[in-house]
């Protein structure tokens, strides 16, 4: 039986792909003109899934048509959502979550953020570990004045919020949390030195430098602090005027609601974040691609995590478009953002949904040089040792951390999933592998 719903689909993967016979291009010819998979047409052609909006022009030189066109063949007939639809529109989580810095110009509702993210502005210091402190007090105390004679200049403060992202990339926690304050307090100061375009810079390096601090609370278990720093970022990216900032600010976002168990808000944000970032270019740099693809990533961990493998899967396949476009591994907007990257994070959704093979076949794909970072190189070897336990092969799991530990023993220290992995490998393993772990832990320091 036909529904009401099936047939304008199939009316409209007619229409494109009697566009595409007309100009006389398979799937594999149309693909390669725009640089996606060939799956990706298919998509398109079966309805599952519109072209991005980036995709549009490129996709409209190779079918012959207009822009206006292309959006007759998209949009004829177009089945009404219902609730159990896969969308990358903006959700009422996302809705909630994303009116703090949209391109109106609305304004943070800071209490809705707060809520979703587990905390309240209210108390939110409490305890704070010595190296957290300073940065604590910081975030809620920002009229906190710079020390005398600081240099105040924009080219001074962008180098200082770069040396920061520099730092936590190569995994340098403590000291990243032990410099920000100086850097933050500076940049508040600096702000009021400075106006027009300056002005708008000042305000794009404090939404980076509180993302970053957003980014090392999260590693150094001060997650309600890093909602804080997150809102905070995210309202600094709103006032630079600057699209490619508050993707970027919105990452940590994501990050900071998945931290605290809300994975169905974080990527439905991520999507509807991504999916704005793309509207606001027609033609996209590999700047804005590494933020969009990002964005992708973020949410589709987010996904597996609230178990909606299919929206997870459909944005990786969304990233790795984005990827093939840039078509070299980078650190453009400090993201790491490539195919090898991508398989990372189906690494990543697999162990999530359990399935180990599946991780593992992944891994063997990374060129983990190509990663170019130290964070994310570290992260991919505790991904693999996560999926070696999961598979019973503990052997090898062991082995992945030693590797993450030549990278970084930091992030083997930061990470609660690897306290986890030791109490997992020590119930399963043998004698041999135990000795091995054991002496892993008693060198990097691992409380588990």
């Amino acid at each position: 039986m036909t529904s009401a719903n099936t047939a304008p689909r199939r009316r409209k993967r007619v229409r494109l792909i009697e566009r595409r016979k007309v100009v006389g291009l398979s799937q594999e010819d149309l693909a390669g003109r725009i640089n996606v998979a060939r799956s990706t047409v298919g998509r398109w052609e079966a309805g599952d899934h519109p072209p991005q909006p980036f995709l549009r022009p490129p996709l409209a030189r190779a079918l012959n048509v207009t822009l206006e066109e292309l959006e007759f063949l998209l949009v004829i007939g177009d089945p009404p959502a219902t609730s159990g639809a896969t969308t990358h529109g903006p959700s009422d989580a996302a809705a909630t979550v994303g009116g703090f810095a949209g391109p109106e110009g609305d304004t943070v509702d800071r209490r809705e953020f707060m809520a979703l993210a587990g905390t309240t502005f209210a108390g939110v210091v409490l305890t704070p570990t010595t190296v957290l402190q300073d940065l604590s007090l910081v975030l809620v105390d920002p009229g906190q004045v710079a020390e005398p004679g600081a240099d105040l200049t924009v080219a001074t403060l962008e180098q200082s919020v770069a040396r920061m992202k520099r730092a936590y990339q190569a995994c340098l926690y403590d000291d990243v949390a032990a410099e920000l304050p100086d850097v933050i307090t500076r940049l508040g100061a600096g702000e009021g030195f400075v106006v027009g375009d300056e002005r708008l810079r000042t305000n794009a390096l404090m939404a980076q430098a509180k993302h970053v601090a957003a980014s090392v609370l999260l590693k150094l278990d001060g997650d309600a602090m890093a909602a804080v720093a997150a809102n905070q970022s995210l309202e600094a990216a709103q006032r630079s005027e600057d699209p490619l900032t508050i993707g970027a600010s919105a990452r940590t976002v994501t990050h900071t609601l998945m931290a605290s168990g809300q994975n169905a808000a974080a990527h439905q944000f991520a999507a509807d974040r991504a999916a704005r970032l793309a509207a606001d270019f027609d033609e996209l740099t590999p700047d804005s691609i590494s933020i969009y693809g990002s964005l992708l990533l973020r949410g589709a961990i987010a996904a597996a995590q609230d178990e909606a493998a299919d929206q997870a899967r459909t944005m990786l396949d969304e990233a790795e478009d984005a990827a093939l476009r840039i078509g070299h591994a980078a650190n453009h907007q400090w993201t790491a953002f490539c195919l090898d990257n991508v398989l990372a994070h189906r690494m990543a959704v697999e162990i999530s949904l359990g399935n180990a093979g599946t991780a593992v076949e992944n891994l063997r794909k990374i060129k983990l040089d190509n990663l170019g970072i130290s964070e994310r190189k570290a992260t991919v070897c505790i991904d693999a040792a996560r999926a070696f336990a999961q598979w019973g092969k503990y052997d090898k799991a062991v082995n992945a951390l030693h590797a993450a530990e030549e990278i970084s023993t930091q992030e083997l220290q930061v990470r609660p999933v690897t306290r986890d992995l030791v109490r997992e490998i020590r119930t399963g393993a043998g004698p041999s592998v135990r000795s091995s772990l054991n002496d892993l832990v008693a060198r990097v320091g691992i409380a588990a």
